[in-house]
């Protein structure tokens, strides 16, 4: 039987391995390593989802860089309501929009 992951008694299957996700982690970390050399990087997060991968990404990349978070609901329970709120907005983003 495949594993299974139950989150508020809902019973999920894993599409993707956590080995293929950690994998593809450490390239996603050298690719922003390429590119940013020498500059330092804002990671943005979407919270609460993306909090997981983000963190695993920002661990691995060895650059200096920063991240900040901003969190959005659609969801009402297990149902979308067609709408995106902003519950938790981008305070870096606009203190550096201020300064230019």
């Amino acid at each position: 039987m495949k594993e299974q992951v139950t989150y508020n008694g809902l019973k999920f299957v894993p599409y993707i391995t956590n080995e293929r996700i950690q994998s593809r982690i450490k390239e996603l970390a050298k690719e922003i390593e390429s590119r940013c050399a020498g500059k330092c990087p804002l990671f943005i997060c979407v919270l609460n989802g993306a909090f997981s991968f983000a963190a695993d990404l920002f661990r691995s990349v060895d650059i200096d860089a920063e991240i900040t978070f901003i969190r959005l609901k659609s969801y009402d329970g297990t149902g979308t309501t067609g709408v995106v709120r902003e519950i938790a907005g981008l305070s870096e983003i606009s203190k550096a929009a201020r300064l230019l």
